[in-house]
């Protein structure tokens, strides 16, 4: 954040580098009904992490303190 006198400016960034990433990860079995035979094999799925994002707010005081 930077401030000049009442007023302020704010920068929040995530995932700066844009790098893919698994927020979490699961491992169960899953079956979609695209086989005859269903698997019984777990498989990975993920929750994929958040995007690039950069997002700022500006404030500014107003009155006396």
């Amino acid at each position: 954040s930077a401030r000049l006198g009442a007023v302020e400016l704010v920068l929040d960034c995530l995932n700066l580098l844009n790098a893919p990433y698994a927020a979490s990860e699961y491992s169960f079995v899953s079956d979609w009904g695209t086989r005859e035979i269903p698997s019984l094999v777990p498989a990975r799925h993920i929750a994929a992490g958040a995007p690039l994002t950069v997002m700022a707010s500006l404030r500014v005081e107003v009155g006396e303190p």
